[in-house]
């Protein structure tokens, strides 16, 4: 029976205890903040596996990710008062620690279902300021271009109205009202392909009569730089409340517009409940403020109504956002004497003086620098550059302010950021100033980062901006490039994102940044790499192989231990290698010759070198490559992450020699495509079986049932907008012919015991003990896909799976089943990440390792 996880198997979650058995952590890196007392600890984030720490100045970093509620982690705030509390924005809202990383508590006002105080990828660099002498104060600028301040911890908060400072006829560019002083506006945000989702104001009317006009218009502006956006009003009339619409109009950006209505075609005129005004954004992404004026009812007699007008400052005749599930506006209706502020971009940073806790400084994205003397009740706003990103105060003398002015570059503030002056010399060409830091021993000694695509900049001055050093080069560190052992050579500082100074001892500072973070400690004369423990690495498989262990990685490679994880060496590429370097799947690892045959699949970065099987016979001291029978091309029609990747790998229990291979990729232009290819000679060639199931979507959805050679089973998905051809499909006669199952969604992955029975990983665990006759589901998960699945080959009962999402939520699950899927027990317990895409339980050991972004263990 299908079992449902209630609280009696999540009470036995944090009891198991995981061992971290590798590095890793995937993805970039976004914020880096340093313990204002001890100059050997720092924490940073990332986009996708949230926080890290380091107490031996970055030698090693471990993951600090218990209680957070999201893994894309972009802002980090320290309290100086209190340097055992942080504060972390992420992906969705903000969550606090008090124990200095050791447990983090979610803030619900914050997140995404309430005041949405979350980031903006490329666009938040300090999202959150802690009051210097108050750890419970705290600023928050969000995404949407708000900023919140909390005086609880974060417990509540309340918005700070920094737009005040700007002047009326500057608030709209000089867009006036289309009639009379004022008119209606609302903010609303859509996502790239969200057809779903509107934007709607609407008012009661309580039954009226309009019988008596033939005519209805409304007058829309949008902004200059928006999408195609559609709008049309609707009205509800009669006992039915019928909903009809006109004509739904083409919004022409920057200047209003009229539409009109013909009445006499609506039913029930005499009767109105309701009117709504809505805008399409028809799949656009979008993000803006949306003007609504003149709205009027009139016939030809030139008897006029109008019942929307908004002349006065905060009177909306009634007119509200509509709550409904699929009306997007983001936030209440306003009403203005002046077109609505631009204050669609986001925060960049929120800064608060050491030396004087009243003294906030907001960077607007899009409006430039906003500056508070008294702790957010009034604003002013200072003639600067609209792009700002940062700013740095000086630690002991709050006048002396830089700033990160993007490609306008660095400019300065000496009298506590009333006015400011560029500095010369200071921006690299093609590049934006991300952040800056000053020196506190000394106001005239200031760093900066700059980001260039995917190049960057450090920076430095030691006469106040008269003049400027840079650079970008950085020396590897042993420790840390364990993925490219072979590669000595300096290396390329790219894309950095945070630039943290530690105030007990300036003369280190670090550097977060995409692939590679780097640290000085002699004020930025030399720079070191830094990622022992925190690289990109996403682990997609891991074997056991005698007393070894073999993995691949995502933007990694295939690495092996012999110490059962302790220690871990890279096997290839050892150095970089345009037609090898890039991601890493799937593994297989088999007794030959004394040592073990590898064979793992790999697709490059560069495109021009298509997939291909890797070869070892040796344990990985020697490679051979195969791509004879595979694709001669990247395949990319209907592929599942836009091109056709060999995810897929499995060996006939019977005979390790015969090997299935899946890339995804249907066929195009007379080409081949993607699908299943099997070998008989381990790997050295392929040939595409003639006869593919209707689906070539896929992940880790390939096996072969041990006890039949010719049975076959394909995980699939959707393909190229064809549905119903998901699910587990089976071939009896080696690939000839193919036979839909009844588990009919996703399926990701697929595993088979010794004694045959098959499990299948979708949004839930299937189990077949009839070789795929029958199926019987095993879980009842919601919002989730099953990924993991691991078994124990000497206990066939004991079964493993994980369940994840594919955001950056935490919101995953590992779980254990003793009596073959009758029940379960969470065990997920203390692991840092709780989404691992991998399981395998290596009966040796008695230990199941969960992997993906990171490796870890524990005992079962």
């Amino acid at each position: 029976m299908a079992v449902v996880l209630g609280c009696a198997a999540c009470a036995t979650a944090q009891e198991t205890q995981w061992t971290w058995s590798g590095w890793g952590g995937g993805g970039f890196f976004w914020s880096a903040v340093w313990d204002p007392s001890n100059a050997d600890t720092l924490y940073m984030g990332g986009d996708v596996n949230g926080i890290y720490k380091s107490t031996d100045r970055g030698k090693t970093w471990r993951f600090v990710n218990n209680g957070l509620q999201d893994y894309g982690v972009y802002t980090l705030a320290i309290s100086k008062s209190d340097p055992k509390v942080l504060y972390a924005m992420t992906q969705n809202g903000i969550a606090r620690t008090d124990n200095a990383g050791g447990l983090w508590k979610r803030l619900p006002e914050s997140m995404n279902s309430a005041k949405k105080l979350t980031i903006r990828r490329g666009s938040t660099v300090r999202g959150i300021a802690v009051d210097p002498k108050n750890p419970k104060i705290v600023y928050a600028g969000s995404a949407s271009g708000e900023v919140h301040k909390s005086v609880d911890a974060g417990e509540t908060w309340t918005q700070l109205d920094f737009l005040s400072a700007l002047p009326k006829e500057a608030a709209g560019g000089g867009v006036k009202p289309a009639r009379g002083k004022g008119f209606l506006y609302m903010r609303y945000a859509s996502g790239a392909g969200d057809w779903s989702k509107h934007g709607r104001v609407e008012k009661w009317v309580n039954n009226e009569d309009w019988s008596m006009y033939d005519t209805m218009t409304v007058k829309f502006l949008v902004p200059a730089n928006a999408p195609r956006l559609t709008a049309t009003p609707v009205l509800q009339t009669g006992a039915d409340w019928k909903w009809q619409e006109g004509a739904r109009v083409d919004l022409k950006p920057g200047a209003w517009q009229e539409i009109t209505v013909d009445l006499s075609k609506i039913v029930n005129l005499n009767d109105v409940r309701m009117v709504h005004l809505p805008v399409w954004s028809n799949g656009n992404a979008f993000e803006g403020d949306i003007g609504i004026d003149e709205v009027r009812l009139s016939n030809k007699a030139g008897k006029e109504l109008i019942i929307g007008d908004w002349e006065t400052p905060g009177d909306l005749h009634g007119w509200r956002k509509s709550a409904a599930a699929d009306a997007g506006f983001a936030r209440d209706a306003f009403s203005s004497l002046a077109p609505a502020p631009n204050v669609t971009a986001p925060i960049g940073s929120v800064v608060v003086a050491d030396t004087d806790p009243n003294l906030l400084i907001v960077c607007h994205r899009k409006l430039g620098l906003f500056r508070s003397a008294d702790a957010g009740k009034t604003w002013t706003h200072p003639d600067t550059p609209a792009n700002i990103a940062n700013v740095a105060i000086h630690a002991k003398d709050a006048k002396i302010m830089y700033g990160a002015f993007a490609s306008d570059g660095v400019w300065k503030s000496t009298d506590a950021g009333v006015t400011w002056k560029k500095l010369d010399g200071s921006c690299p060409p093609k590049h934006s100033i991300v952040e800056v830091a000053i020196d506190p021993r000394d106001p005239n000694v200031v760093h900066y980062i700059a980001s260039g695509s995917w190049s960057g900049t450090y920076g430095l001055t030691r006469d106040g901006g008269a003049t400027w050093t840079t650079g970008r080069r950085w020396s590897r560190d042993a420790d840390s490039n364990r993925a490219r052992p072979d590669e000595t050579q300096p290396g390329d500082l790219s894309t950095p994102t945070n630039l943290a100074i530690s105030p007990s001892n300036p003369d280190c500072l670090f550097i977060s940044a995409n692939w590679v973070n780097i640290m000085t400690t002699d004020g930025g004369k030399t720079w070191l790499q830094r990622d022992n423990g925190a690289d990109i690495t996403c682990f997609h498989d891991i074997r056991f192989a005698g007393s070894s262990i073999f993995a691949t990685a995502m933007d990694e490679g295939l690495f092996r231990s012999d110490d059962n994880g302790k220690t871990w060496r890279c096997l290839a590429p050892t150095k970089w290698d345009p037609t090898l370097s890039g991601h890493q799947w799937r593994v297989l690892a088999f007794p030959h010759n004394g040592d073990y045959r590898l064979i793992s699949t790999v697709s490059p970065w560069d495109t021009a070198h298509p997939n291909f099987v890797l070869l070892s016979d040796d344990g990985g001291k020697t490679f051979t490559r195969s791509r004879d029978g595979l694709p001669d091309y990247v395949p990319r029609a209907s592929a599942m992450w836009g091109q056709g990747y060999p995810r897929a790998l499995c060996a006939d229990p019977k005979n390790p020699d015969i090997l299935y291979l899946g890339i995804d990729g249907q066929p195009e232009g007379g080409k081949m495509g993607g699908g299943i290819f099997k070998s008989i000679d381990a790997g050295k060639t392929w040939k595409q079986l003639p006869n593919q199931p209707p689906s070539r979507c896929m992940f880790y959805g390939v096996a072969v049932d041990p006890t039949d050679s010719n049975r076959i089973f394909w995980g699939a998905g959707d393909q190229g907008g064809k549905l119903g051809v998901h699910g587990v499909w089976v071939s009896n006669d080696g690939g000839n012919s193919w036979d839909k199952t009844a588990v009919n969604e996703w399926v990701f992955n697929i595993e088979t015991t010794p004694s045959g029975t098959v499990y299948a990983g979708g949004n839930n665990l299937w189990q077949s003990t009839d070789h795929g006759k029958t199926w019987k589901q095993l879980t009842k998960l919601s919002g989730r896909t099953v990924i993991g699945i691991a078994i124990d080959p000497k206990n066939e009962n004991r079964i493993w799976c994980s369940s994840v999402t594919w955001g950056s939520d935490d919101t995953g699950s590992i779980l254990r089943s003793t009596d073959g899927g009758k029940s379960w027990t969470d065990i997920t317990g203390d692991i840092p990440y709780k989404k691992p895409l991998v399981l395998r339980y290596n009966s040796a050991t008695s230990e199941l390792w969960a992997v993906g972004p990171g490796a870890f263990k524990t005992k079962q």
